[in-house]
């Protein structure tokens, strides 16, 4: 099994519990934190080493717990985890968790890469054109500045894509010059 489908499992797991124990969204804010701690370079070493024993995976455990004052929920997930050597997974349990309460709340997350930052009616136009196109109407933007975009924007939306860019239209152009008319 792949650690994307682990990392899933755990994923729906957590949520499951989270749902009948606490607030799912605390839950998630939870994940990120863990997870943008552990994506440090010199934390990942250690949480991808399998050298480092048990006892020192429950030591970074109770530090991140403490630290970061996470919930009794999240706290017994990352024990269970750092026993099972798998602490390396807890960005794809964090984004499959991110997924799953979407989906469950029905919302969609939208993912605007601009060339520079958007206005809130820019961005307001936006979520307007993406609503009319995907029929989702509980959108959460999430907005990235991208300095390889010339200009326009690229929009993600469940995996699917919606390229608006500068660049995407002038390599149209340039594909359709060089094959001529009727090759669009």
């Amino acid at each position: 099994m792949t650690s994307g489908a682990v990392a899933k499992r755990y994923a729906r797991a957590m949520l499951a519990l989270a749902r009948d124990e606490g607030d799912p969204a605390a839950l998630a804010a939870g994940l990120e934190q863990v997870a943008a701690v552990l994506a440090v370079p010199s934390v990942a070493a250690v949480v991808r080493n399998p050298a480092v024993g048990l006892e020192d995976r429950r030591a970074l455990v109770r530090r991140l717990v403490e630290d970061l004052s996470l919930p009794k929920l999240l706290e017994s997930c990352l024990f269970l985890l750092a026993e099972r050597q798998r602490l390396d997974i807890v960005d794809g349990v964090w984004r499959s968790y991110v997924r799953l309460l979407d989906q469950a709340l029905g919302r969609a997350r939208v993912i605007v890469r601009s060339a520079v930052p958007l206005s809130e009616d820019d961005v307001g136009g936006i979520l307007g054109v993406v609503r009319r196109l995907t029929g989702k109407e509980n959108l959460i933007p999430v907005l990235e500045v991208d300095g390889e975009l010339l200009g326009g924007i690229v929009c993600e939306v469940e995996g699917v894509v919606y390229d608006g860019s500068v660049r995407t239209h002038v390599d149209r152009l340039a594909r359709q010059m060089v094959m001529g008319p009727g090759h669009g």
